[in-house]
């Protein structure tokens, strides 16, 4: 890993020490540095002392998008307390332990900046002896011919973040860089010289040089961005070398120009290089000019302001996040061998002759190939090739650069461009081929022509990067479609005050697409974020919303992915809005056809969704209850297979034959063809049936969760009805079983639909308006049912008091009532929470509460398991006395009736006598 030498048992046990002595928690002394603050849970801590409030929630769950939210909650906490951006590391350099010399080098920078927060007195990182001053040296990325020869390298400083001009700079660790810089001596010099430079790795060097006679030295040291070469030091010959004026750093550079790979996060760059200053002696002939010792400045670096390629390389960097929430592209991530096969057979077919090594990176590594390749393509494309490069890695690094900037030149965007590392030290194999890629499906024909050999594509999956970088050809048709659904698109929305002005940029977030859907249908979807701060936030709203559609389709949606959306890629997202269009916006299906067109089609819209609807809700029947229910084994108890599966039986054969009846109607249309009455003498069934399957289904993907983990041959029927379902429709159970819940709101749209395009006298006009108001009162029924069960969320309670001792949330409890029960005469606010199983006794905190402070204090609790019996206190009307083994808890209401409701569901729940486990 490249954080393995980061002065572990310096900077880390510094960190650790300060740590613990600003939280006054015990830090772990045994685990890695990573494992001890991956959660990000003593990270947050650590801010909140230093500025009580800064971060209000702290996730203590195991979850990992819960601690990568900790992680970025503590990124932007330091954001906010003025910490520069250049001290910053990015989540996945810590959760995924891609720099973990960069998050060191990040909290030891917040320990030297928490002094000079206002009112801070707590330890600063200076009364703990910090390690030495950290300097970074590397070599520049790319070496460059200057005439027919090379002049000697000398070693410059170079704040990092000039080497990242296109992402936010996360460090301002001092890097030094090598300038073509010459020195004539006119005197013996003694040169003693400590340094250690390798392709992938340059130290500090320290260089004293002691003169007999007068000795003249050119020092070149940059502050500002600057153009820098690597040359090839063939003969160093101290007695007479040539002056290179024109590359002294002591003027000003306006910013460089992109190098070759310049678009890479840190965590790539500095992977080759280390916090450490490791120092070996060098031979006496090799003479290098002083350098000037460079320490960490405190002073945040400025950070510019993004352009539209910097922000679409911000989203690819964002995805390079998600992908780690996400097993599908985690899979895509993986090097593609067929990839790399198929490379290789395109390259030897253009070429015409074979790899030299059976090793496909051994072979391109010293660039000659590469070179000759594009020269193939366009003749003259690099002029210089160095053939004999084995010798010599400079000239292997510079055919390469010659190949990365020949490419570049042919137009190449940058998110295709790999580091000449990548390649030379087999870094990142995967972005050497996905160049290839581009340059054989995309450039090259445009630059050779007809006749380039076409290049197979991969059977498997393309690569993530490949993902990430592909290239969209956008036609002029694509343009006016995409114009077409955002003018749509914004009609829609105009009662939202919501507009879009590019499909590409615009709907990245999920919020706009979660916010049609939900006009379009009349359905909420749940769980989506309005407002997403992280990056999984915006991939969890695109896969909702996505998942959405499935559900009202009964079909998944496989032209477009949630990474095409987060990617703003126009192709698939105008096929994305279109078909939403076509499928559920009504107005756009009928508005455009005559009137008695427009009836027959609506009533053809109700019947294809009620077939649709038997056919899904069918599925699980046949596939899965009836076998369960047919297996040797008990795979489910009855009652589990009812607290999941609930009535969809009954309500599958229901609408079998409301279906026929339906499909009879539509056959046998004509002008005077009714359906209203279908529906209105079905309500009472309609009230009947939905009534305990949507009671029942909020809690059906907990338990279903639970019931998996503790049932294996359960959790096995699960696996091979996805896997089963993968072949078709690509939905899973819990978007099965969601639609039973979604179908009273889809007649309710139909049937307004149809009965807006009625005209009096129709027969139909006055029944479709019966069956919508009594679809509206059989919903109204369900709702308050459902909230009479359950006035707010078990996860929102469990939040929302403080001090809990036990996972309050659990896929069988129910909270069955909540109100004022009074334990002692002198709370003084008293609350209850009564479930089934238990009833908890809190305080209620009245008033402004302060910023982490929540709104119930956790008193006790008692189990009703525990209660032997429920009795009338017979000193107070108001109270009734729980009889445990201990002895006899009163509890008072605030008056007699509500003491009597009390009384009865505490007896109800005493008699069932449920027993969760407390975790």
């Amino acid at each position: 890993m490249a954080h393995s030498k980061f002065r572990e048992n310096e900077l880390d046990g510094v960190i650790r020490d300060w740590v613990e002595k600003v939280t006054g928690e015990t830090v772990n002394r045994t685990n890695s540095f990573a494992v001890t603050f991956k959660d990000g849970v003593l990270l947050c801590k650590l801010i909140n002392k230093l500025k009580p409030g800064t971060i209000n929630k702290i996730n203590t769950s195991k979850l990992p998008f819960h601690q990568m939210e900790n992680i970025s909650n503590f990124i932007k906490a330091c954001k906010q307390l003025g910490l520069g951006e250049d001290k910053l590391f990015t989540t996945p350099a810590l959760y995924d332990e891609k720099n973990i010399g960069l998050v060191c080098f990040s909290v030891y920078s917040l320990g030297q900046f928490a002094q000079t927060l206002p009112g801070w007195q707590g330890p600063s990182m200076e009364n703990l002896k910090p390690p030495d001053q950290i300097n970074i040296t590397t070599t520049s990325p790319e070496p460059e011919s200057i005439g027919n020869h090379f002049s000697a390298p000398t070693l410059t400083t170079v704040p990092i973040n000039t080497l990242l001009p296109n992402t936010q700079s996360t460090s301002n660790l001092t890097t030094t860089t090598t300038t073509n810089t010459n020195t004539n001596t006119t005197a013996t010099t003694a040169t003693t010289a400590t340094t250690t430079t390798t392709a992938t790795t340059a130290t500090t060097a320290t260089t004293t040089t002691t003169a007999t006679t007068t000795t003249t030295a050119t020092t070149a040291t940059t502050t500002t961005n600057t153009t820098t070469n690597n040359t090839n030091t063939n003969n160093t010959n101290t007695n007479n070398t040539n002056t290179n004026t024109s590359k002294n750093a002591t003027a000003a550079k306006p910013t460089p120009k992109l190098t070759p790979g310049s678009h890479r996060s840190l965590t790539q760059v500095s992977s080759s290089s280390s916090l450490t200053s490791k120092t070996t002696k060098a031979a006496p002939k090799t003479t290098h000019t002083p350098i000037e010792s460079t320490t960490i400045s405190p002073a945040p670096s400025p950070v510019p302001q993004l352009s539209r390629r910097d922000k679409r390389q911000s989203k690819l960097l964002e995805v390079n996040d998600i992908y780690t929430l996400d097993p599908a592209l985690k899979e895509a991530f993986k090097y593609n061998p067929e990839l790399e096969k198929y490379a290789r057979e395109w390259i030897e077919t253009v070429l015409g002759q074979k790899f030299p090594h059976e090793n496909f990176s051994e072979s391109l590594r010293d660039g000659r190939i590469l070179c000759n390749l594009l020269n193939k393509i366009k003749p003259g494309a690099i002029t210089k090739i160095n053939a004999d490069c084995s010798r010599n890695v400079f000239k292997c690094r510079e055919n390469i650069v010659a190949y990365i900037r020949a490419c570049v030149s042919f137009g190449f965007p940058q998110d295709h461009i790999f580091d000449p590392a990548d390649l030379f030290e087999e870094k990142n194999i995967n972005l050497v081929l996905n160049n290839i890629q581009t340059l054989a499906t995309v450039y090259g024909p445009k630059i050779h022509g007809p006749g380039l050999p076409a290049m197979k594509t991969p059977s498997s999956a393309p690569s993530f990067y490949s993902q990430l970088i592909r290239v969209e050809e956008i036609t002029a048709d694509d343009e006016k479609l995409a114009d077409e659904l955002t003018n749509w698109t914004n009609k829609r929305l105009e009662k939202f005050s919501l507009q879009i002005e590019s499909m590409q940029e615009d709907l990245t977030d999920g919020v706009i697409l979660c916010r049609l859907l939900e006009d379009l249908t009349k359905q909420k979807i749940t769980a989506w974020n309005p407002k997403p701060e992280f990056p999984w936030h915006k991939a969890q709203n695109a896969a909702l919303a996505l998942r959405f559609i499935g559900e009202q389709t009964g079909s998944a949606v496989r032209f477009c992915s949630k990474t095409d959306l987060l990617l703003g890629r126009l192709k698939p997202i105008n096929d994305l809005l279109n078909f939403i269009r076509q499928k559920l916006d009504n107005d756009f299906k009928f508005g455009s056809l005559v009137a008695n067109e427009r009836c027959r089609r609506i009533l053809e819209e109700i019947k294809d969704t009620e077939e649709t609807y038997v056919t899904m809700i069918g599925i699980v029947v046949s596939s899965l209850i009836q076998p369960i229910k047919k297996a040797s084994g008990s795979i489910l108890s009855e009652n589990e297979l009812r607290e999941i599966f609930s009535n969809i039986e009954d309500i599958c054969n229901f609408h079998k034959l409301l279906l026929n009846q339906i499909t009879e109607r539509f056959n046998n249309y004509n002008a005077t063809t009714s359906v209203g009455d279908l529906f209105i003498s079905r309500s009472g069934s309609f009230l009947n049936l939905y009534m305990d399957y949507v009671k029942s289904f909020d809690n059906v993907y907990l338990l279903t969760k639970y019931i998996k983990k503790k049932n294996p041959a359960f959790k096995q029927v699960i696996k091979e009805f996805k896997k089963e379902q993968a072949k078709t429709n690509a939905l899973d159970l819990s978007s099965f079983l969601i639609m039973p819940v979604q179908r009273l709101p889809r007649y309710m749209l139909l049937l307004q639909e149809l009965e807006k395009y009625i005209e009096e006298p129709h027969p139909d006009k006055q029944l479709l308006a019966q069956a919508i108001e009594k679809i509206k009162e059989v919903l109204e029924k369900i709702d308050n049912s459902k909230a009479s069960g359950s006035t707010q969320s078990i996860a929102d309670i469990q939040r929302n008091i403080e001090d809990l001792e036990f996972e309050l949330v659990h896929p069988k409890r129910r909270l069955i009532r909540e109100g004022i029960l009074k334990l002692e005469e002198e709370d003084t606010n008293p609350y209850c929470f009564l479930f089934n199983d238990i009833l908890i006794y809190t305080e209620h905190r009245s008033g402004q509460l302060e910023e982490d402070q929540k709104e119930f204090l956790y008193k006790q609790a008692i189990p009703m398991g525990f209660c032997d019996d429920v009795l009338d206190n017979a000193d107070n009307p108001c109270a009734f006395d729980l009889v445990v083994e201990e002895g006899t808890i009163t509890l008072t209401a605030t008056n007699v009736n509500e003491k009597q409701l009390w009384m009865k569901d505490v007896r109800e729940q005493k008699e069932l006598g449920l027993v969760i486990d407390f975790q």
